[in-house]
């Protein structure tokens, strides 16, 4: 009984003091933590002075990357309503244009009950200065039909919907007739605009496919055929037994160039990812040269953090404990800059929609953009702006804390 009782003594007392260090451990982080911000505060002005300077540098990459993630998620999103397969022939190698009578055998064969099947055109030219997508559809698109914001759709051969920024531009007005430079004999009518629900949509002008055809000089011929599936297909075992089908459909002297959605998904993925891989490697080689100026910034090397580092030594402070006091005041600073530069960047984007960035990370935008610039804010990338501050003032930090703390309080302090 009585070795029962010691063993239970033994036990309660080891918990007792594992409680007492987890404990000492909390309130001296807890400690740490209040020391830093001491710190900061007492050193305000320099405090201050390194938050800007390290939110101004993370602002750019942040906005960049968010419009990137803003316009690879519309990009999805189309995919995401569009074709199940998309047809044209091969050229040489490229993508050419197909033969409208392999649009009329599709419509025509026993995959017609199964399939939705419609063509299109699609190209490029200027109205006026500005370079304008066209788009050739079927007057009753099977799908997705383009939404309107005024006006309505094209019915009758020479009537066109174009995009609002463009018509804003322009001063262009519902009832206008217009030509444009390429093809100055074709006249147009201006009988809808398009809902601004994005880049995508800001300068396009949708037409006819016959009105496109004779526009860009390819009558019987096509851009593309669009295939979709009256139950959607969207595993590449399915995608692949549909593009088996279509070709046995589809015979002639040219071979087929097939895009599915599963592969377009691809392609977009890895655009997008390279794009932003440049975003980081220009931007990390900008943030290499602002080194100098950060760290002069932050004080250090100057005669008081040493003369401090001598006092807290003098103190009775460890080493460790000093070292994890500098990380803890710099994690603090890093994460005020990655919190400010996060939000001013998002409200420069939403409040002025991009105004004197939009052009430096889209091609072909005016200074004010004619439509919302999409944007979304990831938490992976505010990590990433965060581990880059924190690589940018601990890298010296650290290890220049490191060599005062081995000197004797009176070496330290002169």
């Amino acid at each position: 009984m009585s070795g029962f009782s010691f063993k239970n003594l033994c036990l309660k007392g080891r918990r007792q003091a594992d409680d007492l260090m987890e404990k000492s451990t909390f309130s001296l982080f807890c400690n740490l933590i209040a020391a830093a911000c001491g710190r900061l505060i007492r050193n305000r002005e320099r405090s201050l002075t390194l938050t800007l300077c390290l939110a101004a540098t993370l602002f750019p990459l942040l906005t960049a990357l968010a419009v990137s993630e803003g316009l690879r998620y519309q990009a999805e999103i189309s995919l995401l309503h569009g074709a199940d397969l998309y047809l044209n022939r091969d050229y040489y190698g490229g993508s050419g244009p197909i033969a409208e009578t392999d649009l009329l055998l599709l419509k025509q064969s026993a995959l017609s009950d199964h399939l939705q099947v419609q063509g299109r055109i699609l190209g490029r030219t200027y109205f006026v200065n500005r370079l304008v997508a066209v788009v050739g559809l079927d007057q009753k698109p099977r799908f997705p039909a383009p939404l309107l914001t005024a006006g309505r759709l094209f019915q009758q051969p020479g009537e066109v919907v174009i995009g609002q920024s463009l018509a804003q531009r322009f001063n262009l007005q519902v009832g206008v007739k217009f030509a444009l430079a390429a093809n100055p004999e074709k006249l147009f009518t201006l009988v809808g605009l398009l809902t601004p629900l994005g880049l995508w949509d800001s300068d396009l002008m949708v037409m006819a496919l016959s009105d496109a055809q004779a526009f860009f000089g390819m009558k019987g011929r096509l851009s593309e055929i669009q295939i979709r599936t009256s139950d959607s297909v969207s595993r590449e075992s399915g995608e692949t037994l549909l593009v088996e089908k279509v070709r046995s459909e589809l015979p002639g002297s040219l071979p087929l160039r097939s895009v599915t959605r599963t592969e377009a998904g691809q392609y977009l993925s890895q655009g997008f990812g390279f794009r932003g891989g440049i975003y980081l490697v220009f931007y990390i080689l900008a943030w290499v040269l602002a080194i100098p100026a950060l760290l002069v910034s932050s004080g250090l090397g100057t005669p008081a953090t040493a003369r401090e580092i001598g006092l807290m030594r003098a103190l009775g402070w460890t080493r460790k404990q000093i070292l994890a006091l500098t990380a803890l005041e710099y994690l603090l600073l890093s994460l005020s800059a990655t919190a400010l530069a996060t939000l001013a960047s998002m409200a420069w984007m939403k409040g002025t929609n991009g105004f004197l960035l939009t052009q430096f990370l889209i091609a072909e935008v005016a200074l004010v953009p004619g439509f919302d610039v999409p944007t979304r804010y990831l938490p992976f990338w505010s990590l990433t702006g965060l581990c880059l501050a924190l690589l940018t003032t601990l890298g010296g930090s650290l290890f220049y804390t490191w060599h005062c703390s081995r000197k004797t309080p009176y070496e330290s302090m002169p």
